[in-house]
């Protein structure tokens, strides 16, 4: 399926297993059912269809999306952001990311 992700074919022929539940997830359903032109063919299992649909073992992401887009976190880019070399070791923190206090604009 990830492969497919960007593309388009005519026809997709998505097996559901309760056997696959480790791959079973909302977004592999989405991903191949928005692959199709036309037809999608479901062959399987109704109960592996319900437990892609539930997405049964999605943990909580950790995003800033919600308050990014409420307004109240903004982005700053480090200063040694695109700077090569500047730091081998992957940042662990969210480097730029600050809490917008009333008043300050970012």
């Amino acid at each position: 399926m990830h492969k497919a992700q960007g593309a388009e074919f005519p026809v997709v022929v998505l097996p559901l297993l309760t056997s696959h539940a480790p791959m079973l997830g909302r977004t592999l359903l989405y991903t191949a059912l928005t692959r199709a032109r036309e037809p999608v063919i479901l062959v399987g299992q109704a109960k592996a269809l319900a437990l892609a649909v539930r997405d049964w073992r999605r943990t909580p992401r950790q995003t800033a999306l919600g308050g990014l887009l409420a307004g109240t976190l903004s982005f700053r880019w480090p200063h040694d952001a695109g700077v090569v070399g500047a730091s081998d070791e992957p940042r662990a923190d969210w480097a730029g990311l600050i809490e917008d206090t009333p008043g300050e604009s970012a």
